[in-house]
């Protein structure tokens, strides 16, 4: 895991501010941050993604990510406003189906309860 992934949260003005990094060979290929503009993004998974609040850290660091390929690991981590870290940085249903729908990431690690998790991917699997 990189040594301090808060360094690439992107502090805006929201509520929260979420940061998806995607590693593979111990380098980063993607990084991802939430946003709040109305967009709409495909992935293989689903037809369509719309979130009327914006875009997922996760969504947008498989949206950026070039050259996908197997055996990647995502850190999904979170800051509130105030600058704590966000207890609960677990993916949705709809991220998670995403990553699986990506089909290349095999782990990610997220916070729960304030403590780091560990979750192996089983691709072509449903949520």
């Amino acid at each position: 895991m990189i040594a301090d992934p808060i360094k690439f949260i992107r502090v805006a003005d929201q509520p929260f501010n979420m940061v998806a990094i995607i590693i593979r060979g111990g380098k980063i290929v993607s990084v991802g941050h939430n946003n709040y503009k109305r967009r709409s993004y495909k992935f293989k998974r689903q037809n369509k993604y719309a979130d009327q609040q914006g875009i997922h850290a996760e969504m947008d660091a498989i949206r950026k990510w070039k050259n996908k390929k197997s055996g990647a690991t995502m850190v999904i981590v979170g800051l509130s406003k105030a600058g704590n870290i966000i207890e609960n940085s677990m993916p949705c249903f709809r991220c998670i189906n995403a990553i699986i729908g990506v089909n290349k990431i095999s782990t990610i690690r997220y916070v729960e309860d304030g403590i780091w998790k560990i979750r192996k991917i089983r691709n072509n699997a449903k949520v």
